[in-house]
């Protein structure tokens, strides 16, 4: 599956009183990154959603491994988990960017759905974006780069090359098998969906 490093860093009002990163900007970082994990492929946010199709989260979590301080510069791993037509999840690995120690470890699931708050099969309502995703099932990693939030100021990272492709990769086979197989949670039981279509995950 597809990979991706964001550079990114701590800013003022991303801390707490104790000067560390507020535990919640943590997802807020997941979502830049796999939001540019998506526009690197061709197809940002926007587009799916002016085409009728969402993204909300199912389920999100993260592990925080060690504290991070204002203006620490970080790097974020966002690695595609799993796509289907009916669902994508995503994995994330931060970093101190000088030393490489990780400071957190996380995971989101989404489901596609459309206007009303219903779930969707891409390759079968929306074929053409589904063509636009596909590429994204890819072993081959992205190439890393810098990009930083709105806000931020960092300096370009240097190139690190192409990364191996993930283990446990499947076989196109086996995804289209696990595909019709693949329950996905109604969206419209999840606080998520009942915020309607402006929400943005």
């Amino acid at each position: 599956m597809a990979t991706w490093t964001l550079r990114l860093r701590v800013r003022y009002g991303e801390t707490d009183r104790m000067g560390r990163a507020y535990y919640a900007r943590y997802f807020d970082w997941f979502t830049d990154g796999r939001t540019e994990l998506i526009r690197r492929m061709g197809l940002s946010y926007r587009q799916l959603e002016d085409q009728g199709v969402f993204l909300p989260v199912l389920e999100a979590a993260c592990r925080y491994l060690r504290p991070v301080d204002y203006d620490d510069e970080l790097e974020l791993e966002v690695r595609l988990e799993r796509l289907t037509p009916t669902r994508m999840d995503f994995a994330y690995r931060l970093r101190l960017a000088a030393t490489g120690q990780p400071v957190a470890e996380g995971t989101t699931r989404h489901a596609f759905i459309d206007r009303r708050g219903k779930p969707v099969n891409l390759r079968k309502a929306r074929p053409e974006v589904w063509r636009r995703l596909e590429p994204l099932q890819a072993a081959t990693p992205l190439p890393r780069e810098s990009v930083a939030p709105a806000g931020s100021s960092v300096a370009p990272p240097p190139s690190h090359g192409d990364e191996p492709a993930p283990r446990g990769t499947r076989a196109a086979p086996a995804r289209r098998a696990a595909d019709r197989a693949d329950p996905v949670a109604t969206p419209s039981s999840t606080p998520e969906a009942r915020e309607g279509d402006d929400r943005r995950c």
